[in-house]
C-alpha cells in the first residue's frame, strides 16, 4: 500500500461544475463503486489514507479487539463497538493562479497541516481515529451501540446524544464539525473528484413519506398494512417503516422492515412487515423510516450500494461507513450558530449547546442568509481552516451545479445536522447542511454517530 505522495483535485475558481480535475499523484487514477457483491476497480484502495479505512471492534478503552475478517470480529456489537479505523493524514486547501485545490497526503508535506481531528486532548498527534460504522442504536441497557441488526436511535436532542456517547468512556463522543469537514467531506471529494456526492451514490434519500394514503383496512394483531396500491408499490423489501396516527409520530409501530408488497385487487395492496404484530385501524398512516443497521453489509467493494438503484432507495457504504449521508440526518457536535455566525470548538471536553465564548471561537464569516436553497460556496477562516460552512446558496445552485446539496437556516442559537434523510431526494449529500434546529429539538429523522479520538 502506498504510504507517500500527494493526492488531490482542483477546479477553476468560480466554475459551477461539480466535477473536479485529478492532480498530482491522483492524475490518471480510477475510483469506481460497486453494487452488491460486485468487485470494481478503485485505485485508492491501495493508497493511504483511503486504503487504511477498515472496520474493527473497539473496546471501551479504545483498543482494537478484532478487525473485519479476523477471528472474533462481530458486527452485532457483542465484540465491541463496530467502528471504522482511519489513519492519520495531512491536508492542504488553497487557491493559486485561479485554481482551487484540495490536497491530501499520508505523510508530512511542506505547507500541509494536520487536522485537529488527529490531535488528542494534550495536542499530541494520533495514529488513528475511529468513526461509527453504523448509526448509534439503543443497546438495551440505557446506552448506545454501533452495531448491525439494530435500528438507529432517533427522536433525541443533541445534549442527550452527547451524554449517551460520552458515557461510553474517556475520548468517546459523537461526530463533530472537525471530522465532518476535515475528514469525511475532504477524503470523499478527493477520492471521487466531485463535489456532488449523489452523482457517485444516491443514498437512501427517496423513500415514500406521505400522509395522503392512509390505511384502508382495520386489522388486529397483524403484520401488514393495507393501503392504495400505487402508494404500496413505492415501498421496497428491506426498507424501514413506521406507523402512527400522524406522519412521523411512530406511536403504533416505531420500527419495522418491509418483507413484501402484495396486490389485493380493487386498487389496494398490503405492505407486510416484520416484528411484533400490531393492532391497526383504518385512517392510520404508513410511512418510511430509517433502514436497520447493516443494510449495506453485503457490499463487496470498498464503496457502493446494496443493490442496483437509480432512485435513492438503496443503503450505501463508503469505506466501511454505512450511509455516510441519507437514511437520516445526523447531529454534529463542536459547532453552534448564533444568527448565522458559526462558533466552533476543537476540544471535545468543552463541547456544549449554548457556548459562543471560552473554548468556542467565532468564525470570521457568516453563513448564507438564504434558507432552503442549493449551496454555491463555502467560507474559509485562515485561523480555523477546518471551518468550511456554506456562505452562499440560492438560485445559482442546483442538481448539476456546484455540489447540488441544500442548506437550511434559522435566526437565533442553532445547532447543525447534516446529510439529509430518507425523503430529502436530490437535496441530500455529503455537503448537505442545516443550521435550522435548536440543540434541544427532537426530530423523527435525526440520529448520531460515535467518534473516538
Amino acid at each position: 500500500m502506498k504510504n507517500s505522495g500527494i493526492y488531490g483535485v482542483r477546479r477553476r475558481v468560480g466554475d459551477p461544475s461539480p466535477a473536479l480535475e485529478r492532480v498530482c499523484d491522483s492524475a490518471g487514477l480510477t475510483a469506481r463503486v460497486g453494487v452488491g457483491g460486485q468487485r470494481v476497480q478503485n485505485d485508492f484502495d491501495q493508497i493511504l489514507p483511503w486504503g487504511g479505512f477498515r472496520r474493527c471492534n473497539l473496546g471501551p478503552d479504545g483498543r482494537v479487539r478484532a478487525y473485519f475478517g479476523e477471528p472474533g470480529y462481530r458486527s452485532d456489537g457483542e465484540g465491541g463497538q463496530v467502528m471504522v479505523e482511519i489513519p492519520r493524514f495531512y491536508q492542504l486547501h488553497l487557491e493559486r493562479e485561479g485554481w482551487e485545490y484540495w490536497l491530501v497526503s499520508p505523510c508530512r508535506q511542506e505547507g500541509f497541516r494536520l487536522s485537529p481531528a488527529f490531535l488528542d486532548a494534550r495536542g499530541q498527534p494520533l495514529e488513528h481515529i475511529y468513526i461509527g460504522a453504523y448509526l448509534c442504536a439503543p443497546d438495551g441497557r440505557g446506552g448506545v451501540v454501533s452495531a448491525a441488526g439494530r435500528y438507529g436511535r432517533i427522536r433525541t436532542d443533541r445534549p442527550t446524544w452527547r451524554g449517551l456517547c460520552c458515557n461510553l468512556g474517556p475520548r468517546w463522543g459523537m461526530m463533530d464539525a472537525v471530522f465532518l469537514c476535515d475528514v469525511l467531506q475532504l477524503v470523499f471529494t478527493v477520492e471521487f473528484a466531485t463535489l456532488n456526492s449523489q452523482s457517485v451514490m444516491t443514498g437512501l434519500t427517496d423513500l415514500p413519506y406521505s400522509a395522503e394514503s392512509p390505511l384502508l383496512l382495520s386489522e388486529q394483531a397483524t403484520n401488514r398494512a393495507v393501503v392504495a396500491e400505487g402508494y404500496a408499490r413505492q415501498f421496497r423489501p428491506g426498507q424501514g417503516i413506521a406507523l402512527g396516527w400522524e406522519l412521523g409520530d411512530n406511536r403504533v409501530v416505531p420500527h419495522a422492515s418491509v418483507t413484501g408488497v402484495t396486490p389485493l385487487g380493487g386498487g389496494r395492496a398490503a405492505v407486510s412487515f416484520d416484528g411484533p404484530p400490531a393492532d391497526l385501524e383504518a385512517g392510520m398512516l404508513l410511512y418510511s423510516s430509517l433502514w436497520v443497521n447493516g443494510g449495506a453489509d453485503g457490499v463487496a467493494a470498498s464503496s457502493g450500494a446494496a443493490f442496483a438503484d437509480p432512485q435513492g432507495q438503496a443503503p450505501i457504504l463508503w469505506r466501511g461507513i454505512e450511509n455516510p449521508y441519507g437514511n437520516t440526518w445526523e447531529w454534529i457536535d463542536g459547532i453552534n450558530i448564533l444568527d448565522l455566525r458559526p462558533y466552533v470548538c476543537t476540544d471535545p471536553g468543552a463541547y456544549s449547546d449554548c457556548s459562543i465564548t471560552g473554548a468556542y471561537r467565532m468564525v470570521s464569516y457568516c453563513n448564507s442568509p438564504t434558507d432552503e436553497s442549493p449551496i454555491v460556496a463555502w467560507g474559509e477562516d485562515p485561523r480555523l481552516p477546518f471551518a468550511r460552512f456554506p456562505t452562499r446558496s440560492g438560485e445559482d445552485g442546483g442538481p448539476e451545479r456546484y455540489c447540488g446539496d441544500f442548506y437550511w437556516q434559522r435566526p437565533g442559537l442553532r445547532a447543525v445536522i447534516f446529510g439529509g434523510s430518507w425523503y430529502n431526494g436530490r437535496r441530500a449529500g455529503i455537503y448537505c447542511f442545516s443550521g435550522w434546529s435548536a440543540p434541544e429539538m427532537i426530530h423523527v429523522n435525526t440520529g448520531a454517530r460515535l467518534l473516538y479520538r
